[in-house]
């Protein structure tokens, strides 16, 4: 009858609808397979790296890059040159925990570094270091990148850490003294300061 057609129809409808529906689902898969449905990703090759720069922090507001991103640092210079030699993913530029980033220390307002580490995931290749300094201003440097397992913690597993503070000698001169920057030590002044310094 009438009502049995309709339902007949609607069944065949269905069944078309639904085939459809499992060929455009089934696409996107078979695209997938043949390397059509979207590109390389090539940092899926990273590895984890320890990198040994030096920089000197004279202009930079520390070492630890800042959330806001207004502040100059060290390692926003540093992420930034490692995406712009495709080192790292460019996205991890801005959220460096996706590189399993961390540093061996972190450095205050101005203060200089020889020979820090920081470790993070990094696709390495014989270029890297030259390819990345290429990216960085000349008062940062990177020395080395070497691969390390991937349980390395470079804030962890550091053996020593060496600080120096340098004080213009004008810094020590009598209270008395008109001082200038051409002011030097006289014979009994770091006699005198090392007494100080013993109490």
């Amino acid at each position: 009858d009438c009502a049995g057609t309709d339902i007949s129809k609607k069944k065949v409808y269905n069944s078309v609808k639904t085939a459809s529906e499992k060929e455009v689902a089934f696409k996107p898969f078979e695209q997938s397979l043949s390397g059509d449905f979207r590109p390389d990703y090539p940092w899926k090759k990273v590895k984890k790296c320890a990198a040994m720069l030096s920089f000197s922090g004279k202009d930079y507001h520390g070492m630890q890059r800042n959330q806001v991103g207004e502040l100059k640092t060290i390692e926003s210079e540093l992420l930034a040159a490692l995406a712009k030699a495709g080192t790292i993913d460019p996205q991890w530029e801005h959220t460096p925990a996706k590189a399993f980033f961390t540093r061996a220390s972190r450095t205050d307002k101005g203060v200089s570094a020889a020979r820090m580490v920081v470790s993070l995931k990094v696709l390495q290749e014989e270029d890297t270091v030259s390819k990345v300094n290429s990216h960085l201003p000349p008062d940062i440097r990177l020395h080395h990148v070497v691969r390390v397992g991937k349980n390395f913690n470079c804030q962890q597993l550091a053996d020593a850490r060496t600080y120096l503070y340098l004080t213009p000698t004008f810094a020590f001169s009598p209270v008395t003294d008109v001082v200038t920057e051409q002011w030097r030590c006289g014979p009994d002044t770091i006699k005198n300061i090392n007494d100080v310094f013993k109490h």
